[in-house]
């Protein structure tokens, strides 16, 4: 009879560890937040160029190409010289690497090769 009680006893203390730990387990879930890294993409692609410069009036883009993992664009700007001017200061975030200039009958027209940065 002795050793029943003590069974049961130790069987019981068990469950109740047992009843504990499972609580403790499901607030630590609750209290677990996720971190979401965020990461800012920094190489411009086809459709971002694109979309950024189709907001630039005067402007035509005549090809892309890709050279080193950076893409190039080739542009053509046509319009008065404060047109081409304005057209010319909104691509302040691109390299210029290589550019002519042609001025015909007051129509200034700006051939461009852009690369961005």
């Amino acid at each position: 009879m002795k050793k029943r009680k003590i069974n049961i006893i130790i069987i019981l203390m068990l469950t109740f560890l047992q009843i504990f730990l499972l609580r403790n387990k499901d607030i630590e879930k609750k209290n677990y937040t996720s971190e979401c890294i965020m990461e800012k993409k920094a190489v411009k692609n086809i459709k971002d160029m694109d979309s950024e410069l189709s907001l630039i009036k005067n402007l035509e883009i005549i090809s892309y190409s890709k050279r080193d993992g950076k893409w190039i664009g080739r542009l053509i700007i046509e319009g008065s010289n404060n047109e081409v001017l304005e057209a010319f200061n909104k691509l302040k975030g691109y390299n210029i690497n290589n550019y002519s200039i042609k001025y015909e009958e007051n129509k200034l027209t700006l051939d461009l090769e852009i690369e961005n940065i």
